[in-house]
């Protein structure tokens, strides 16, 4: 498909990349002590048709963050830095059985036990129609 140049600038001319469905879900993990090499983890999933679209999420840690960051398929990040971390929260999305998921796994990066604050992982998820 060759993608005329002209629509681009007028953008209600061009046709597709329009936002056809969004949900919103979260799910938590509760504030706890993880022991040395153990982790955490908790999944939160909605309805959500992914057939012939383009998908994105978005992500926020409630109790770590006041900003929501792209989830381009997976994401890791290290608390309270990445020179020094604690713990490691890594985050997975994944479309199965028309369910959008985000699986979320909190890991102790240190020798002794971690304490976490309550998280909760607040999720966002949008289909994009495909213009192709």
């Amino acid at each position: 498909m060759t993608v005329d140049i002209n629509k681009i600038i007028a953008s209600s001319a061009f046709s597709g990349f329009s936002n056809s469905s969004s949900v919103s879900f979260s799910s938590s993990i509760a504030g706890q002590t993880i022991a040395a090499g153990s982790y955490v983890s908790s999944s939160a999933f909605a309805a959500l048709n992914n057939a012939y679209s383009i998908s994105q999420v978005q992500i926020n840690l409630g109790g770590l963050e006041s900003f929501w960051r792209v989830l381009p398929g997976n994401l890791v990040i290290n608390y309270p830095n990445s020179s020094a971390p604690n713990y490691q929260i890594e985050l997975f999305s994944y479309f199965t059985s028309g369910l959008l998921r985000v699986d979320t796994y909190i890991s102790n990066q240190i020798g002794t036990g971690v304490t976490i604050p309550t998280i909760t992982i607040n999720c966002r998820g949008f289909i994009f129609n495909s213009p192709f």
